[in-house]
């Protein structure tokens, strides 16, 4: 809908891949926008997590970056491994579990992570996740496999990126 700012109103989540999608098309065909987020837990990300919050805004497309994000010769930066850690502890499991249960024809899946039990409902969109990381881990270069793979080890993501594509 359009206010009288001649401004159209997105309604979403953050998380949302329909409301990212929706906000990089009004940003490529250049529409004027505003996003309202009607997310249940946005004020407490907003105080809680100020500048991850503003990061995920900032980042959640890249579609019109171009060029080098670093020099290959230059070291990761730390937050590269604690994000990865969290990846390996708690959302590879989870997509792994998913598939296993979808894989079997269950409507819920249960598993464990950080010293916790979660129960939600099988999604399918989860199962695309998961084949698509282990895609593009297996279409990495030889090298690029080499240089990753201690990294990736270490943070408990290897394994469940070389499992069958």
């Amino acid at each position: 809908m359009q206010d009288n700012n001649n401004l159209y109103t997105i309604h979403g989540h953050i998380g949302s891949p329909y409301s990212m999608k929706m906000r990089a098309v009004m940003r490529y065909r250049r529409i004027p926008h505003v996003w309202k987020d009607g997310g249940v837990g946005i004020d407490h990300a907003r105080q809680r997590a100020p500048y991850t919050f503003r990061w995920i805004l900032h980042m959640h497309d890249l579609s019109g970056f171009e060029g080098e994000w670093r020099p290959d010769s230059e070291p990761l930066p730390d937050i590269i491994e604690k994000l990865l850690q969290i990846a390996g502890e708690f959302y590879f499991p989870f997509l792994l579990a998913n598939a296993v249960a979808a894989e079997a024809g269950e409507k819920e899946f249960s598993f464990e992570a950080g010293g916790m039990s979660y129960t939600q409902g099988v999604f399918k969109y989860q199962i695309k996740c998961l084949a698509a990381l282990r895609q593009a881990y297996a279409d990495l270069s030889n090298s690029a496999k080499t240089e990753l793979s201690d990294l990736l080890e270490k943070t408990g993501c290897l394994a469940y990126l070389q499992a069958a594509v």
